[in-house]
């Protein structure tokens, strides 16, 4: 098994002579935590007292979260997890197929893989997890799980196993039973207060006491519909019990241990009953939770269970219930776990609040504060795949006074929605974990947004230790046909005399693979740092723009700005109708507007947008497309310059793209997985394949979450046969496909396809006065350069724009960025070069001149295209007032290339991703300050750190 700790990777020197005095004091690595969650989670358990989260996912993954979003992970191979514990602070146990446990320990920010041991099982023997719990004897803890009818311990301490129950003491206390009955133990309880005993369900209702390893004595719960109790739940004050029948309803019991010589009594509490004896869930129950009432004794209740007139086969529905208030809710995915949290106030002075219930999903994790009865604000565990993810855009160096408006624009969002602001109440800073890092800090100021496939956008605070979402703009809301955004306030009842099944439910959770449309699919986003103005491009043909506006506005029909193009290339068939109704906005981020008017652009007719740019300087966005680009005014609303680009000068019309295509999840699914043709072949069943031992286990896996039988096909057999032989019999199956290696596809682009805009300020003529100028890169290897200045038009003031230069590379290449050689407002005509990074090289030029100074070409000397690329300021470790420039810059063969300026040297490479993982590749986002970016499976991000000194959270 190997291990992959949260530490980061290993940099090695490149090639070249070196102009730096020591670059370790530059370059520092070190992968930075998880943002979002693992897919598929399976396996779920926290730890009370640390705070702690652990998952385990499908993907045999273990990831412990703990204070404040810090997470470490590791991967475990050739075993499959059916389920996590926690045996203290700082000991996990991983429960595996086949009676493997594999025990965990959290050292040095690092989760270290210290022993194995494995129950000794029959032969076709399968063991449920689920049988099992924790308890602390003394000084050491112990596992206690059930295999048919004997009991096992295990220890924390040295990983010892021993029968804790033999399976003749087991069938002696069930002699009376008839043989043909399972006598299989369903449920093993222990007492905290009473450490010596233990509770053993076994079959029909009947509960027997375990004292030090002895089976006691034998009592029969049944419930008063005469329904077999099947599982016991602790309640609050460990006093009393609920016992869940096989009926699905529950009731109080109080519970007895004896002392001395006196009988074990446990019996019905029939007041509490008859609360209960209507409603009671219809719905299968799992996963009964109970969080304590710090007001009162009468406890809150969790389960996953029950049903309503708007209940859905394909949702799992969730009650909560305190007495004779009910709310309920719906979730798409498959409930893992439910767990309480008690309040722990941060100044004991201060009154305890009610506790929450946290519900852990399959691709979701969902708050409940039961202080206000509403979904909790989902800061530190949002899903990134909430659906499909098509883009993405960093901004650093946020101003101050916008952070702020930013953050407060957060809060108005999540309060219109009905969430709950309280903060998440069991990470415990009080740890050797770093707390947050300081809001002050520049490095903090950091944003990172998404869109999505269904026209949301999400931002992101990512300069933390932990990014996490501050707000949702849903541009859907603008046209015909919108998608709603879940709410976080429960519909509840009050009433004792309404039925469960009349409960009003809703849907919750922002995971929804089924709210997608492609028109209203986000492709490109701009966000500028200094108004805090979001620019957005989706597939409907449309521009948007949002401002933050601190008071709510009743916005008037949107009637957009329309862009002629002449000569379109390509167009798209989607198409959006706006909304044209008054409506109001609440205070947060609004549409821009004038005179309440929105303020949006409509290309027509609709051609993929293909970069896009935002000057806020003089409110100038920049489109650049397949046909051409454009320069509009956002603050008036009107189109200045159209600039069309067509085949000139016997250029060829297409260029060979260096990019690949990526399919999406979806469809690489649907591919990945067909239907075919299946041929038995005759051999014994004990020589399985793996491929298929692994797919009928997580087949299995899904049927334990869902708690139904499996469903994935198999091949026929025939049990009957000697060595239990597959039928000859052609059968029709679904089979897994292996998945084609993705090429570079050498598909044909036009080559003045637009690839990058960029706003730059450098002199063109005079040394001493800088001019602004946007730079128009496209996938032919040609740059146009405008410059843009104030212009007055009639009664209002704009800009205008006049083409100054035009550099045309030496051979078709797509032109990644264009940047300068010094930071903003300090440009030397000595020292400071026009940068060009291109899928095929980097180029430096003098300013002014435009003159070629240097060039790498990465293809010729060693066989690798630029994937991504920027210009990296970064400072050294030793002093932090020493800096220096690099350009940091992604290959296709998944590694970090820095090249030292001004002589374009590589200076270093840093190992980043794998080369196969072209969905990382096309996701990442570097930035100037050495932090780069990628996304994992669709749901999470990964972060890594060139330069951990110049972060807050540093000391990880």
């Amino acid at each position: 098994m190997t291990e992959n700790s949260r530490r980061g990777r290993f940099f090695g020197g490149g090639g070249g002579k070196k102009n730096v005095s020591n670059l370790s004091d530059f370059l520092s690595p070190e992968e930075g935590n998880r943002v979002g969650l693992p897919p598929n989670i399976f396996a779920f358990d926290s730890d009370p007292t640390a705070r702690t989260f652990i998952f385990g996912t499908i993907d045999n993954e273990v990831i412990l979260y703990k204070s404040p979003g810090t997470s470490i992970a590791i991967k475990l191979d050739d075993v499959l997890i059916m389920d996590v514990r926690f045996l203290g602070e700082d000991t996990i146990f991983v429960l595996c197929e086949e009676g493997i446990v594999i025990k965990l320990e959290v050292c040095e920010n690092a989760l270290k893989n210290v022993g194995t041991c494995t129950i000794p099982l029959e032969n076709g023997t399968l063991i449920d997890w689920r049988v099992s719990d924790v308890q602390t004897l003394r000084d050491n803890t112990f596992l206690y799980t059930a295999v048919k009818n004997e009991i096992f311990r295990i220890s924390k301490s040295n990983l010892a196993i021993k029968v804790f129950v033999t399976k003749d003491d087991w069938n002696r206390a069930f002699q009376f039973l008839d043989e043909s009955i399972d006598k299989s133990c369903r449920c093993i309880l222990t007492s905290a207060k009473n450490p010596e005993n233990m509770l053993l369900v076994g079959p029909d209702g009947y509960v027997v006491r375990c004292h030090d390893g002895k089976l006691e004595e034998v009592v029969r719960m049944q419930n008063g519909d005469g329904s077999n109790i099947r599982q016991l739940v602790w309640d609050s004050d460990l006093l009393s019990i609920y016992g869940i029948a096989e009926n699905h309803k529950f009731t109080k019991w109080n519970v007895q241990f004896p002392h001395w010589h006196s009988r074990f009594d446990i019996k019905e509490m029939e007041g509490f009953a008859a609360d209960f004896k209507e409603p009671f869930p219809t719905d299968t129950m799992f996963h009964l939770t109970v969080l304590k009432d710090v007001e009162n004794n009468d406890d809150f209740i969790a389960y996953h269970g029950g049903k309503s007139e708007h209940s859905s086969d394909e949702l799992n529905t969730i009650t909560i219930r305190q007495g004779n208030r009910v709310a309920k809710f719906e979730h798409a995915g498959a409930i893992v776990a439910i767990r309480a949290f008690d309040d722990i106030p941060s100044d004991p002075k201060l009154t305890k609040k009610q506790g929450i219930f946290v519900v852990v999903t399959s691709n979701e994790v969902i708050s409940i504060d039961m202080n206000t009865w509403k979904i909790m604000r989902p800061m530190y565990f949002y899903n990134v795949n909430n659906t499909e993810l098509t883009c993405q855009f960093r901004a650093l160096d946020v101003d101050e006074n916008t952070w702020m408006r930013l953050l407060e624009a957060g809060k108005n969002h999540w309060t219109n929605l009905g969430y709950s602001l309280r903060p998440f109440p069991f990470l415990n800073t009080s740890t050797t974990f770093p707390n947050e890092a300081n809001p002050e800090h520049s490095a903090y100021r950091q944003v990172h947004l998404t869109g999505h496939s269904s026209g949301n956008i999400c931002i992101y605070a990512s300069g933390g230790i932990h990014m996490y979402c501050i707000l949702v703009i849903p541009t859907s809301a603008e046209f015909l046909g919108d998608i709603e955004l879940n709410r976080g306030d429960l519909a509840f009842s009050n009433d004792p005399n309404k039925s469960l099944e009349q409960v009003a439910v809703q849907k919750v959770g922002d995971f929804d693979n089924y709210s997608d449309e492609k028109s209203f699919t986000i492709t490109h986003l701009y966000f500028d740092a200094k108004k805090g103005t979001v620019i957005a491009a989706n597939d409907g043909g449309f521009i948007l723009s949002y401002d933050i506006c601190d008071v709510e506005s009743t916005m008037k029909d949107v009637n957009p700005v329309k862009i002629s193009i002449t000569k379109p290339s390509m167009q798209n068939t989607n198409t959006l109708i706006p909304r044209n109704m008054t409506r109001i906005v609440q205070a947060g981020y609004q549409p821009t507007h004038r005179n309440f008017d929105a303020t949006f652009f409509q290309l027509c007719p609709n051609v993929p947008v293909t970069a896009l740019n935002f000057n806020s300087k003089y409110n100038c966005i920049s489109i650049g497309t397949d046909s051409g680009f454009f320069f509009v005014d956002l603050k008036h609303a009107k189109i200045v310059k159209k600039v069309d680009l067509h085949i000139d000068e016997g250029a060829s019309e297409v260029a060979t793209s260096s990019r690949s295509r990526l399919k999406s999840l979806k469809e690489s699914v649907r591919q990945t997985f067909r239907r075919k043709k299946t041929f038995g072949k005759s051999r014994r069943g004990s020589s399985q394949s793996r491929s298929r031992r692994w797919r009928n286990s997580f087949s299995k896996r899904l049927a334990n979450l869902n708690h139904t039988a499996p469903t994935l096909p198999t091949e026929h057999r025939d049990d009957s046969a000697v060595g239990m032989k597959l039928n000859k019999t052609q059968v029709e199956s679904y089979g897994e496909r292996q998945i084609e290696a993705r090429v570079e596809l050498a598909h044909s682009i036009p080559i003045w396809l637009v690839t990058c805009i960029q706003s730059l300020r450098f002199p063109l003529n005079n040394k001493s006065a800088v001019d602004d100028i946007i730079a128009v890169g496209t996938s032919g290897g040609k740059i146009q350069f405008f410059k843009i200045y104030e212009d007055h038009i009639e009664d209002y003031i704009s800009f205008g724009l006049t083409k100054v230069h035009e550099l045309r590379l030496s051979q078709p290449q797509t032109v990644l960025t264009v940047g300068l050689s010094c930071d903003e407002g300090y440009f030397s005509a000595s020292s400071t070069r026009l940068i060009i990074i291109t899928d095929l090289q980097t180029r430096l030029h003098s300013l002014p001149g435009f003159a070629k100074v240097a060039k790498y070409r990465l293809t010729a000397m060693e066989g690798l295209k630029i994937c991504k690329g920027v210009v990296g300021k970064l400072r050294s470790s030793k002093d932090s007032t020493a800096t220096q420039l690099f350009l940091i810059l992604l290959t296709n063969n998944g590694k970090l290339r820095i090249q030292s300026l001004p002589n374009l040297q590589d200076q270093s490479s840093i190992k980043f991703l794998r080369d196969e993982d072209r969905l990382a590749m096309k996701s990442c986002i570097l930035t100037p300050d050495g932090h780069a970016t990628h996304i994992v499976q669709y749901t999470e991000f990964h972060r890594l750190i060139i330069q951990k000194s110049h972060f807050p959270w540093s000391n990880l």
